[in-house]
């Protein structure tokens, strides 16, 4: 019943897991977005930094990231979310995707 969306990505960046949240987020069927590039609904002018982000998480493997960036909506537009993300590792230790939780922050960024 969270507000919030939980993600699961893969290391290369795909959906593996989107909470039901989504949809209220972005209007997304989170069923419809696995297996696709997570990197689809960053800004584009966004994406360096939160490829970036995601890289410290492996880097930093327990720590926490906190970031923000503007997300693609269903119908094309954008919203402003804060990321906390951490790395996923296996039982050998090695990168296995990233847990994100997104919230909506446009209510409080000023374009």
């Amino acid at each position: 019943q969270s507000s919030d969306v939980i993600l699961h990505l893969e290391v290369g960046g795909e959906f593996r897991f989107v909470s039901p949240a989504m949809k209220r987020l972005s209007g997304h069927e989170p069923a419809d977005l696995i297996g696709r590039p997570s990197a689809d609904f960053v800004h584009p002018d966004d994406l360096p930094a939160v490829a970036a982000e995601h890289r410290a998480c492996f880097a930093e493997p327990g720590g926490t990231r906190r970031f923000r960036h503007r997300a693609r909506l269903a119908d094309g537009s954008w919203t402003w979310v804060e990321a906390s993300a951490c790395a996923v590792l296996d039982e050998d230790g090695h990168p296995d995707g990233v847990v994100s939780l997104l919230r909506d922050i446009s209510a409080h960024v000023a374009e």
